[in-house]
């Protein structure tokens, strides 16, 4: 889901949350704030953003990568 603020400079700041609440990211480019809502629809929630992408699990997509848990 996305969202829209303003910070107290009146810039606006756009942050993103998967379906369970949690936020993925929070930034003042819109651009990206629309690419990761457009791939977090039905993200697991152990899905992180990986920074410039994550070939190896075309599945989810290039954005996600996963915290492995011991």
């Amino acid at each position: 889901m996305l969202f829209v603020d303003t910070d107290e400079c009146g810039c606006r700041i756009y942050m993103v949350t998967n379906d369970y609440g949690l936020c993925l990211i929070r930034t003042r480019s819109y651009k990206i704030a629309n690419y990761v809502n457009y791939y977090s629809y039905k993200a697991p929630i152990d899905a992180q953003i990986a920074v410039g992408g994550d070939r190896n699990h075309p599945i989810i997509g290039p954005v996600w990568r996963f915290v492995r848990k011991k």
